[in-house]
């Protein structure tokens, strides 16, 4: 993986930083594993210093609309608000504390 090796990290170095395990990492890494989930592949982008939102694309985790988004790259609150795991309530409270989070910038 490119961005492992940007970081100077073996297999196993990566897989600690992530909280995975070395064969899951491998398996991924070699496409043994094709669709790998959505938690694990966050703590990996984390681990590599990464968007998590770019592994999730490439891993085809992201629904048809969000792929379209991440070719333009939306704002926070189009992101959230295109999720159909959240209802309307939801995606407006995660929106607001991002916001006070972020000093208000998207």
């Amino acid at each position: 993986m490119e961005a492992r090796d940007r970081l100077g990290l073996t297999v196993t170095e990566a897989a600690r930083r992530a909280g995975v395990s070395q064969p899951w990492l491998s398996n991924v890494e070699s496409g043994r594993i094709k669709t790998p989930g959505e938690e694990r592949l966050k703590k990996l982008a984390h681990a590599l210093e990464l968007d998590p939102l770019e592994l999730l694309e490439v891993s085809g985790r992201l629904t048809a609309e969000q792929q379209l988004m991440m070719q333009r790259r939306p704002s926070f609150s189009e992101f959230v608000h295109s999720d159909p795991r959240l209802d309307r309530q939801a995606a407006r409270a995660l929106v607001a504390l991002y916001l006070h989070f972020t000093g208000g910038r998207e």
